[in-house]
């Protein structure tokens, strides 16, 4: 599912296993964005704060969201936001993240590395290298 407007490009997918739903949102100005009744009413209020080019967001169950300033978007970007998107979904599934268990964790963010990455491309939305 993803919708398409001057400002923002939103996508949604679910990643296997965990059943997470995961909101993909490139946009002008992320807070801007965040700020709309949509995304408050799922996650709460944003930061007073807009100098993020990044966000992970979760609704302490089952639904995330990566926003991304679309002016900004870096392969670094993307990775750093994946991290914490990949830590969440462990922890909301009650998966170990510790030094025996970094394998799941590995699998889980080279999956969402390569998905979030082909969504961003797939709408258009080009993704730095540096």
């Amino acid at each position: 599912m993803a919708t398409k407007s001057a400002e923002s490009k939103v996508s949604r997918f679910e990643v296997p296993v965990y059943g997470a739903k995961v909101w993909l949102i490139s946009t002008k100005t992320v807070r801007d964005e965040l700020l709309k009744a949509r995304w408050v009413n799922l996650f709460g209020a944003p930061p007073d704060d807009d100098s993020y080019s990044g966000w992970c967001l979760w609704n302490r169950r089952s639904t995330f969201a990566l926003v991304f300033d679309r002016r900004e978007i870096s392969l670094e970007l993307v990775s750093h936001e994946v991290f914490h998107l990949t830590h969440r979904i462990l922890e909301w599934s009650s998966s170990n993240f510790d030094e025996e268990h970094h394998e799941q964790g590995a699998m889980l963010h080279g999956f969402l590395m390569a998905r979030v990455v082909r969504e961003l491309r797939k709408a258009g939305v080009p993704v730095r290298p540096d």
